[in-house]
């Protein structure tokens, strides 16, 4: 037992790789190879390598093993196998037996023989639908009848031997077909200078049913793609592969025709295996016939595809001079930049200083410059799949702008206000100044000037530098309606009549006052009248009757623009009520003024002595 885990830690080896599970094992004595596999292994190793010895009961093992699909004995010696109880029969040394795989139900398809094999059993790979191509060694003298029969994909038989193995009787002729019929037959390969060996042999009713050709390298040159003014991408196919290695294999190419490896190449490296490889030839020249070819080399000699040739393509010619103005200023807007239709351009690339905006695929641009676009390079080139030509550029000078600020502003009717623009500017030389409209305005060339309006109005302010380029910016000044006026006073003239009396503000602006007077609904008001700013700030109310009531009354502004002020606060008349009391006595009712409190009340009576009547006349005034 120990002996037994010491040879499998030091002969073998297994490993996982993409799904497949390999294993390689030393079997150091014939008729051991079950014991260096477990039933799991059994059941599940694809890749299968065998070194030393084996036996029959080797080979029958491996006839049971449902998944193995390659199977290496290139390096195993098959052992003579004598069984002396009966149960099988003796077998010959370096001998595959009969029937060993046919029918073989796991998923085999390649099958590296012993070198040192003789003799290939009757049936021994008959009907195995997996096999495509097998290498038969050269020390095979006898193949056995119908010993690759009905392998369905069957399609190389590689012989190593420079003479054809006998194959005995009538029957044992039908040793390789793919179908019923013994003539669907794969193609054969023998050592070069060996094809007549073949043909003519006595055997020559086997042999003629067969396409025979040299063992030697075969490959073949696809199609180029991808092709660019400087590379072109190719696809080459190994197709058969001789019995020496492929140490190297690629591609080759010239401008002449007919290119060897003497010439460019690119070395793909040593090959395994038939298939598509594929390439990605460089450093080209634009607009130039190049004539490829596949290569592969073994140890004998170095073999070329078939060729093709190809024409790089065309990058485009040198973008031609730009028109368009070199010198803009900030926030300039849609201006366009043409340059000459560019040869062999399918596209245009356009590139732009910072702070500008534009797209374009054509030979034209339009491009906006931003309030803060700096002065830089402006560049194009044409462009197509192959690459990119040549760009010419320009360079764009940028000028400054003034950054201009304006607040709105307020203001009664007909009074000044500055309309105190801030202005800001990187540049040189000296800035002007120009306000539209001038109405109202004090000097519509200086930077702040007064305004004085009698209604709303929008200024503009454009601001130009030394080298022509303009700012502008506007500001509303609005007209409000003036604050409420101020009553001093409301009385009763001689006349009986109440009058109101007010304070004048000062003010251009203004243009009357409105008198109203409550109506017989409590603090309800109607105009009564109206007093222009001309002249003296008294109202007579005519229609007012002192000696029945009391009135109170309110005042406006209106100024020149037509705005009309709030309400002043009310002031209201007194009203005087007598009635004869007790004793000759006379009673006084009066309505206290309203719209400031008077600090006393003065009470006049009547002096006519010859007028009892006019003595009980009574005045009321306040102060």
């Amino acid at each position: 037992m120990n002996r037994t885990i010491s040879l499998l830690l030091l002969s073998c080896l297994s490993y996982v790789l993409y799904g497949q599970i390999s294993k390689t094992i030393d079997v150091t004595a014939a008729g051991t190879l079950n014991t260096f596999i477990t039933s799991t292994e059994k059941a599940s190793i694809t890749n299968l390598t065998l070194t030393g010895s084996i036996n029959y009961t080797d080979i029958l093992f491996l006839s049971n093993m449902p998944v193995l699909t390659i199977l290496d004995m290139s390096k195993v010696t098959i052992k003579a196998y004598n069984e002396t109880s009966g149960s099988y029969l003796s077998f010959p040394a370096n001998e595959i037996p009969n029937n060993t795989f046919e029918s073989y139900n796991a998923k085999l398809s390649t099958i590296l023989l012993p070198e040192n094999l003789v003799t290939i059993g009757v049936g021994c790979f008959g009907q195995n639908k997996n096999i495509k191509s097998i290498t038969i060694p050269a020390l095979v003298q006898t193949i056995r009848a119908f010993a690759f029969n009905y392998c369905s994909n069957l399609t190389n038989v590689i012989f190593m031997s420079k003479t054809p193995p006998a194959v005995g009787s009538f029957v044992s002729r039908i040793v390789f077909s793919r179908d019923a019929t013994g003539y669907n037959v794969p193609d054969i390969y023998v050592p070069r200078g060996c094809v007549n060996a073949f043909k003519n042999t006595t055997d020559i009713d086997i042999w003629k049913r067969f396409n025979i050709y040299e063992n030697r390298l075969r490959l073949s040159t696809q199609d180029a793609n991808g092709i660019t003014n400087s590379s072109a991408r190719f696809y080459g196919t190994l197709e058969f592969i001789s019995t020496t290695p492929v140490n190297s294999s690629g591609f080759c190419w010239n401008t002449a025709g007919s290119p060897t490896t003497s010439d460019s190449i690119l070395d793909k490296g040593a090959a395994g295996s038939t298939g598509t490889f594929v390439g990605t030839i460089t450093k080209l020249q634009p607009a130039t016939r190049y004539y490829v070819r596949t290569f592969a080399t073994d140890e004998t000699e170095t073999v070329y595809g078939n060729e093709i040739s190809f024409t790089t393509t065309y990058v485009p010619d040198a973008a031609g001079s730009i028109t368009g103005p070199v010198t803009i200023c900030q926030g300039e807007k849609s201006i366009t930049y043409t340059v000459p239709h560019i040869h062999n351009a399918t596209s245009y690339r356009w590139t732009l200083p910072d702070g500008s905006t534009g797209s374009s695929t054509s030979n034209s641009i339009i491009v906006d410059f931003s309030a803060n676009a700096e002065s830089g390079t402006l560049s194009v080139r044409g462009i197509n799949e192959s690459g990119e030509g040549k760009s010419s550029s320009i360079y764009i000078t940028v000028n400054y702008l003034p950054k201009i600020s304006l607040t709105n502003k307020t203001i009664n009717c007909n009074k000044p206000v500055k309309l105190s623009p801030t202005i800001s500017y990187n540049g040189n030389g000296t800035l002007s100044y120009q306000w539209t409209p001038a109405t109202g305005l004090d000097n519509d060339k200086i930077a702040n000037p007064t305004a004085t309006v009698t209604r709303d109005i929008t200024y503009e302010l454009t601001v130009s530098t030394s080298q022509g380029c303009t700012a502008s910016a506007e500001v509303k000044v609005a007209i409000v309606a003036m604050d409420k006026p101020t009553i001093g006073i409301v009385g009763v003239n001689n006349a009986n009549k109440n009058i109101v009396v007010w304070n004048k503000p000062a003010s251009e602006g203004i243009d009357s006052f409105l008198i109203y007077r409550e109506t017989t609904i409590s603090d309800i008001y109607k105009k009564t009248g109206a007093v222009p700013y001309s002249e003296l700030s008294v109202f007579v109310d005519t229609t007012s009757n002192p000696t029945v009531k009391s009135n109170k009354y309110k005042l406006s502004i209106v100024d020149k623009s037509g705005l009309e002020s709030q309400l002043s606060d009310p002031h209201k008349t007194m009203h005087l009520s007598i009635n004869r009391g007790q004793n000759n006595s006379w009673n006084l009712i009066w309505e206290p003024y309203s719209g400031f409190t008077p600090s006393t009340y003065n009470i006049y009576r009547g002096n006519t002595p010859t007028s009892p009547l006019l003595q009980a006349m009574y005045i009321i005034s306040l102060r």
